[in-house]
């Protein structure tokens, strides 16, 4: 009741109004001045229950809600390392398209520079291997060159920005097995 109450107090209804089937529809907005109060964890919980006299001190439970706080533990951090993963995966993703275009226009220059000079040259080899070795045009699989260009352009690109992010470990979760009132529900 305490959580719902809490919830209820951070929802404000900030406007209403009349929707054409007749029913209303509100926008909720949430305010909140500070963090909400940190929730204890399952060992802090089963511990004041045994001093409450509620439960009788188990070792293995407690060894278990020992196990569940570690875990609680994990899964908030992994949600922090989550949110760090994807800020610094989208800065390597815009760094990596920055270099992308600048490497791009960098061949492109370099094309257009080595153009008009190395289509000819190319058909002057073209035309003395023929004569002088009597060879036709060998067949070149069509779009080999500009693979082996993006691969060495990422190749290249990775060397300057870096690889790609490492996501966290997802944490391991647990698996509780037992006999019939051992406590596992609890």
């Amino acid at each position: 009741v305490s959580q719902i109450s809490t919830a209820l107090l951070r929802l404000r209804f900030s406007s209403s109004r009349r929707l054409s089937n007749g029913g209303f529809n509100f926008i909720a907005r949430s305010y909140c001045t500070s963090d909400p109060p940190k929730t204890s964890g399952p060992l802090t919980s089963y511990n004041k229950l045994v001093e409450q006299g509620r439960l009788q001190h188990d070792p293995y439970q407690e060894k278990v809600a020992s196990a569940f706080e570690n875990l609680f533990g994990r899964l908030e951090n992994f949600e922090k390392e989550m949110e760090d993963y994807h800020v610094r995966l989208a800065e390597w993703e815009k760094k990596r398209e920055e270099e992308r275009r600048r490497l791009m226009v960098e061949e492109a220059e370099k094309k257009e520079e080595d153009g008009m000079w190395a289509s000819m040259n190319k058909h002057g080899q073209k035309l003395l291997g023929r004569w002088v070795l009597g060879r036709r045009q060998m067949n070149v699989e069509p779009g080999v060159g500009k693979w082996v260009s993006y691969l060495n352009r990422e190749r290249k690109l990775d060397s300057i920005v870096g690889t790609r992010p490492v996501i966290p470990q997802a944490p391991k979760g647990l698996y509780i097995y037992g006999n019939v009132g051992c406590g596992k529900t609890m």
